[in-house]
């Protein structure tokens, strides 16, 4: 596409140049003619030859300085990688996490708070969480509210909110665009890297511990691809699974296969799930609402945060009318109870 651009204006400078040239053999001849007394027909001969040359001399200057000016650019980015903040240490020989860790899957979130890069508004703001072990949690909120971020911290892709996830607890976290909770999945991985507080995972401070450690012994399915060495999420039992709106791209029919096969095959590990579908979060164990980084509320169940909490109603008018009667079986569900 930038073919065309870059042939027109190289012919552009091109006649410019040579229109120029022509001037200075124009100035030249009629400077010799004025002068034919005063110079001798040798020097005048010369002067009128090298100014023909000029033109490939002005177009080689030209074409030189531009490619100075380009390849400058490659130097100027090695410069900024260089200057690129490293990441944490890959491995802590001092703390090692035991084999089998984590064993029961139990994540906390304390006070934490976190920004993407040092001068930058807070993207998570003292988050204080518990997810139990074998817990299902799912996160919601609006684009924005600080869903995925969450993860990250997880992953110490980004670093400090206060949260505790218990072992094989289910966790959804829901809230509007821009409330944290990809910000919040981000945190676990540390991804991005904590402003405050701490992130424990089986009583195990994150922070402590090598990237690679931390990384490798629990999943996530991320809203944006990134790869790390030796990762395969569901071929891994591991205790952790955290899943960023991984399924938000697919039909409701595919949707529904993954949610039973990820509820047959890790019914024993603590999941935290960041959900524009209430149906993928729709038999959680517990219901969180992000807004502005913050989680604004918390619930047990998806019902009684549908009914506690009706700025939840846009979530609604977006869903489908197959979701909608899983809800209303869900709704009916809970009252018979």
């Amino acid at each position: 596409m930038c073919y065309y651009p870059s042939v027109t204006a190289r012919r552009w400078l091109t006649i410019r140049l040579e229109l120029l040239s022509n001037c200075i053999v124009f100035l030249s001849v009629i400077f010799a003619v004025f002068n034919r007394y005063k110079l001798s027909p040798g020097i005048a001969g010369l002067a009128i030859s090298y100014s023909l040359n000029i033109t490939s001399v002005l177009i080689w200057f030209v074409k030189s300085a531009s490619d100075l000016e380009i390849n400058i650019v490659s130097v100027e980015r090695c410069l900024e990688y260089t200057k690129t903040p490293i990441e944490s240490e890959s491995y802590n020989e001092v703390i090692k996490p035991s084999l089998d860790w984590p064993e029961r899957g139990e994540i906390k979130f304390i006070e934490y708070s976190t920004r993407y890069r040092e001068g930058l508004d807070l993207v998570l703001k003292t988050i204080t969480l518990e997810v139990r072990p074998k817990e299902k949690v799912g996160i919601v909120g609006r684009t924005g509210a600080g869903k995925s971020s969450l993860t990250l911290a997880l992953f110490r892709l980004i670093e400090p909110i206060t949260l505790e996830v218990r072992p094989k607890e289910k966790v959804g976290i829901v809230g509007r665009t821009g409330a944290g909770k990809s910000s919040l999945t981000l945190a676990l991985f540390r991804l991005i890297e904590p402003v405050d507080g701490s992130i424990f995972i089986d009583s195990v401070d994150i922070r402590k511990l090598g990237l690679y450690d931390l990384r490798s012994r629990i999943t996530i399915i991320p809203q944006d691809p990134a790869l790390f060495t030796g990762t395969l999420p569901l071929l891994r039992r591991t205790k952790i699974l955290v899943l960023d709106e991984a399924t938000a791209a697919v039909d409701m029919e595919t949707d529904d296969l993954i949610q039973e096969t990820i509820r047959k095959e890790f019914c024993l590990s603590t999941i935290v799930t960041i959900a524009h579908r209430l149906n993928t979060i729709i038999d959680y164990d517990k219901v969180l609402v992000m807004d502005k980084g913050m989680v604004a509320d918390e619930y047990n169940i998806l019902f009684e945060c549908l009914i506690l909490n009706p700025c939840l109603l846009w979530y609604i008018s977006d869903t489908s009318l197959n979701t909608s009667a899983s809800l209303k079986n869900f709704q009916f569900t809970q009252k018979c109870r």
